[in-house]
Formats: C-alpha cells, structure tokens, sequence
C-alpha cells in the first residue's frame, strides 16, 4: 500500500521512534513526524536546508540525523524539535548510531567519529 507523501521530494531515511511515531527524512532538510503510521504527517522544523541521509534512535529515546555540511541534529523530545549540529570539517555525514558506551557514532565523506551525545548541545 502506498502511502500519501507529505512533500514531492526525495526521501533517504526513515525511522521507527520508541513512543510508535515514524519521521522520515530527506532532500534539502526536509523532515516530517507522524502519530498515525503516515496517514497523517506534521513538517518538523531541521534548523538546516542539508540534506538529510542517514539517522538513529538512541537508547534514552533521542533521535541522531546526519547529512550533508557535517550537519547532526539531535532530537531529545521523540523528534518533535531538534538541534542543530555541525561538525568543525563539514564534510558530509551518511549514517548516525549510538554505540554500546553512549557516543554517538558518525560515518561520511572523512572517515568515522564519535561525539558524546551528553555534550552536543549542552
């Protein structure tokens, strides 16, 4: 069953939250949450017009995204807000998970780092 898009656009990811809620992610910053398995979706302001490719729940029920620019956004409300990050290179990021220790782990255009997650942001 197809389901009705909430904007003609490219999409890269897509995530499943803790709380049931699924966002989906894509081209020029676009990010959108639903409550109701995509019959209904609400535009989620990305502080960003990066594209957006890669992403993760974390255990405490945050939300990682990674893109382009070396852009993270880190949600720590179940993805109905984020932060805006940029790494110091700005080299484009493809995927973001938590590792067993906490960090957050990122991969992209230059290479593989790791941010504590209790330090972005705060």
């Amino acid at each position: 069953k197809n389901l009705q898009a909430p904007y003609r656009g490219s999409y890269f990811g897509v995530l499943r939250l803790a709380d049931g809620a699924v966002l989906v992610f894509g081209l020029r910053g676009s990010l959108y949450r639903s409550d109701d398995d995509g019959a209904t979706w609400k535009k989620v302001l990305a502080r960003t017009e990066a594209t957006l490719l890669g992403g993760s729940a974390l255990a405490d029920g945050s939300v990682a995204l990674a893109g382009y620019d070396g852009t993270i956004l880190l949600s720590r409300d179940g993805g109905r807000r984020f932060e805006f990050h940029r790494t110091s290179d700005g080299k484009a990021l493809s995927s973001a998970l938590q590792d067993p220790g906490g960090d957050l782990l990122v991969v992209g255009e230059a290479g593989a780092a790791r941010f504590a997650v209790s330090r972005l942001g705060r």
